[in-house]
């Protein structure tokens, strides 16, 4: 399980505004088809408005991770189980999404975030926000769009880490093809194929070092030992470290990052040992007596 670049993890923008005026309409469309939480898994809107050329702009909902492309190469090779902690609530929010007639836009595998815990956030990009007029967005409840195949993609790319020895990979691959090709007649059998292939488990991977998730409040770079600010002395910078290093883990070469509490095991194991050893080389030490002399064995 290797370390990830600290330049991958990233925050969803605070504001998406609609520039292309052709758009206009999918872009409010977008905006009316979703409730403020349609779901953990989907940032949600926090606030629509207008900007000075009278073209809509919305407050999205704070999220933060890793892009899971990224999050894949710290995780390395995933479990059936982790897959399905990964990949479930992404097939579960397109059902949601087709049943409540909720419009997705643009997602890449790069939208979909992932944090320390496991958990998914899909960041979409609604119609209109870019000049490209080939970026379109879902319509509502079909998941014939961008957005329920860049989602399906992103199933697509955790499951092909999965080791193919693995006896659910076969089923999970046709599934996950079959609903890119016919999303209505697919996800429903992809969701069944996800939920049956192990049960969910924890999601373990590295987290970039020294960073904290970004969204992070303001200074806790700081705290966790890579600020600049002036006037940080050399005490508060190692204060950092520890912090840091209890937080985050520690990184060791070759092995990578590990828990400091795992490291603190392993240390006392050796020491105890080393004694042992020493103990039992040498013996005990030789106690004297009142007198000053050595008292025999």
């Amino acid at each position: 399980m290797g370390a990830m670049d600290s330049t991958a993890v990233r925050s969803a923008p605070t504001w998406s505004d609609c520039i292309d005026p052709v758009h206009r309409d999918d872009f409010l469309r977008w905006v009316v088809t979703r409730d403020p939480a349609p779901s953990p898994h989907l940032l949600g809107v926090d606030a629509v408005a207008s900007c000075a050329d009278g073209l809509p702009t919305v407050r999205r909902s704070p999220a933060s991770g890793v892009p899971l492309p990224d999050a894949l190469e710290g995780i390395g090779t995933p479990t059936a189980g982790t897959a399905v902690t990964l990949t479930l609530p992404l097939v579960e929010l397109l059902l949601t999404c087709r049943s409540r007639g909720i419009m997705l836009g643009e997602v890449r595998p790069d939208d979909v975030l992932v944090d320390t815990s496991g958990s998914v956030v899909v960041v979409d990009t609604p119609p209109g926000t870019t000049m490209d007029k080939a970026a379109g967005a879902d319509s509502p409840g079909t998941g014939t769009g961008t957005g329920t195949q860049g989602v399906l993609l992103a199933c697509r790319l955790v499951w092909e880490r999965v080791d193919p020895r693995t006896s659910c990979r076969p089923a999970i691959d046709a599934a996950i093809a079959a609903a890119r090709a016919d999303p209505d007649a697919g996800l429903a059998a992809l969701e069944a194929a996800v939920r049956t292939a192990a049960p969910p488990r924890p999601v373990w991977w590295a987290v970039p070092s020294l960073l904290p998730i970004a969204g992070a409040p303001e200074g806790a770079l700081d705290r966790a030992g890579g600020g600049s600010e002036e006037g940080s002395g050399p005490v508060t910078r190692l204060l950092g470290l520890v912090r840091a290093g209890v937080e985050l883990g520690v990184v060791l070469p070759v092995v990578g990052r590990i828990p400091a509490n795992r490291l603190l095991t392993v240390v006392v194991v050796i020491v105890g040992l080393a004694v042992g050893l020493a103990v039992g080389l040498h013996g005990p030490s030789p106690s004297t007596n009142g007198s000053g002399g050595v008292t025999s064995w």
